[in-house]
């Protein structure tokens, strides 16, 4: 696929992240066919081994399948902002360390465009140069 053409089927997939299904299928395709014309080309295979060899090929089909399923599953909008991920990922963590008992936490972040403060005594921004409030 050109980089347009994966521009737009993440797009029509509301993917934000990762390989557009359609190319996703695509490759898979053109591995599995590949596959049957090597073993077609190989001629006089013993029939157990071409049969195993085949549902193998077979298995590629499935495995698109069911990336297209998680890609459908997956979350399609981007966590807001240029630290979006970082910001949900550290919520998660955060989440995930208080229900196991540890100690809360919370991330300092910047006032004018929301990025995090590396450390608390920072209080100009690395980011985009904005005064942090103490």
């Amino acid at each position: 696929m050109t980089e347009q053409q994966r521009y737009a089927a993440a797009r029509r997939a509301a993917l934000a992240r990762g390989a557009p299904p359609e190319e996703v299928e695509r490759c898979v395709a053109a591995i599995a066919r590949a596959a049957r014309e090597e073993l077609g080309a190989l001629g006089g295979v013993d029939p157990s081994i071409a049969a195993t060899a085949g549902e193998l090929i077979d298995s590629l089909a499935r495995y698109t399948d069911h990336y297209l399923e998680l890609a459908r599953q997956r979350p399609a909008a981007a966590p807001g902002g240029m630290f979006g991920f970082a910001l949900q990922t550290t919520k998660e963590k955060q989440a995930q360390a208080a229900s196991a008992g540890g100690a809360a936490s919370y991330v300092l972040r910047c006032p004018q465009c929301g990025g995090p403060r590396l450390r608390a005594e920072d209080l100009v921004c690395v980011f985009c140069d904005g005064k942090a409030s103490v």
